[in-house]
């Protein structure tokens, strides 16, 4: 059993897991920030923080794993299609002469933004809310050998939220990096997401108690697993 933040982050049990890093969610030249009034002022403040955790994580040994979101026609649903059909009438009705289809495979706005993966690192796509449904993460991570998760990046409360209740449910100890998280729908949705993480599904940390944990792992060289 993993009882300390120390133990659940360590190199040997954990992995970082980055959450959709993506121009669409949080570029401001991407049509849903530039066009649409995406709100993406938390990501801007918190994505130097992100930066660092990244480096930390590097440096201490982890396996780095990139989660992006695609959304083709063929992974839709028809509730996925109804839910993107009510999101868009209530878009368009402000904005009337504008359409945007999210993270359309080969296009920027599914592009990385920012923390871009390095060679070594993993990139799992996924084409729901959580990074486990549909895709290979756990094998991935049973591959590693892995117990724990470290997760970040967005949005707090749909993706990075299903992606640490599915962990929890598949039995990995998830620790979610608040201060390296964020979410376009305000500071009330990002602290009940992260509230509702501590309450039933893993623990809360900051980048300075991370940091604190990894302190006997400075010294590390960053691990080739492919």
């Amino acid at each position: 059993m993993l009882i300390t933040l120390a133990e659940k982050i360590s190199p040997e049990n954990a992995a970082l897991l980055i959450i959709d890093m993506q121009n669409d969610f949080w570029n401001p030249e991407a049509p849903p920030a530039k066009l649409h009034g995406r709100d993406i002022s938390m990501a801007s403040a918190m994505i130097d923080r992100l930066l660092a955790l990244v480096a930390r994580a590097r440096a201490a040994g982890l396996p780095i794993i990139h989660v992006r979101h695609e959304e083709p026609g063929w992974a839709m649903s028809e509730s996925s299609n109804e839910l993107r059909w009510q999101q868009k009438a209530r878009r368009t009705a402000a904005l009337p002469n504008i359409d945007y289809q999210l993270c359309q495979p080969g296009t920027f706005g599914v592009e990385f933004y920012r923390v871009v993966p390095e060679p070594g690192d993993i990139v799992v796509t996924k084409h729901r809310y959580s990074a486990f449904v549909g895709t290979d993460l756990g094998l991935v991570l049973r591959s590693l050998n892995r117990k724990s998760l470290l997760l970040c990046g967005g949005s707090t409360n749909i993706c990075l939220e299903s992606t640490t209740r599915d962990g929890f449910m598949l039995d990995y100890y998830c620790v979610v990096v608040g201060d390296c998280s964020a979410t376009a729908w305000g500071d009330a949705a990002h602290r009940a997401a992260l509230a509702n993480i501590e309450l039933g599904f893993g623990q809360v940390a900051d980048l300075a108690n991370v940091c604190e944990a990894w302190g006997e792992h400075r010294n590390a060289s960053p691990r080739a697993y492919f």
